[in-house]
């Protein structure tokens, strides 16, 4: 798998052969003046706390955001065009509870930067071209006991959706069935009223003709 390596810290420190850099919108305002010293390699902000404001991820742990905001921020991204990528960083071990908050309010999972110290950068991440809900993207797999220096250090996948350009796709690379579901909810997300989400989630995954039409239709020209 090819995967990038990602730096992040609460004073701006960053990793020096970093390939994306990530730093805080809101809380630990220090953080961005990695964005200032690495003007030229991706940027991934993210928001600390309880709050509407825009960024790639929100951070869930203790003293952070919450699960059940969590998933109000995603829909709220998705639904005001925002951010139609939602990533949630969150512990491994809590990874469920953000799930589940996301199925309460039939809200579609969001991409997922999973923290998980064990030294083993590949560990969790997805082998999808194209991510798709529930995927994880990152993996933050050292923190700054164990990563050599003041920051932590994260796997990224080659193509991380909503940081990256749009799209990534190989020549020859049709995306999956449920690739394509996922861009038709990405895309169209006005095609159907938030309370008929889930139906339509259902209704999709078992006519993939539909989706893949939807898709076509409305889609980008590169990824059709």
């Amino acid at each position: 798998m090819i995967t990038r390596l990602m730096s992040d810290s609460v004073s701006g420190a960053v990793e020096p052969h970093a390939q994306l850099v990530a730093a805080y919108v809101t809380g630990f305002t220090g953080s961005q003046v990695a964005f200032r010293t690495h003007p030229n390699i991706p940027h991934v902000t993210i928001v600390q706390n309880n709050t509407p404001a825009r960024a790639h991820v929100i951070d869930v742990e203790s003293g952070a955001a919450t699960p059940a905001y969590a998933a109000r921020w995603a829909h709220y991204m998705r639904l005001t065009r925002q951010n139609l990528y939602p990533t949630v960083y969150v512990q491994e071990s809590n990874k469920q509870a953000v799930v589940s908050a996301f199925e309460a309010i039939r809200e579609p999972l969001p991409l997922f930067w999973v923290a998980a110290w064990d030294g083993s950068p590949e560990n969790y991440l997805t082998t999808s071209t194209l991510p798709r809900p529930g995927d994880v993207v990152a993996h933050q797999y050292a923190d700054p006991q164990t990563s050599g220096g003041n920051y932590d250090l994260s796997a990224v996948v080659r193509y991380w959706s909503g940081v990256d350009a749009m799209p990534y796709r190989p020549p020859g690379v049709k995306p999956t069935h449920d690739q394509w579901v996922w861009l038709r909810f990405i895309y169209i997300p006005d095609h159907y009223a938030p309370a008929l989400r889930g139906n339509a989630w259902k209704v999709l995954t078992s006519h993939p003709a539909q989706a893949e039409a939807l898709v076509d239709r409305y889609g980008p020209a590169d990824i059709r």
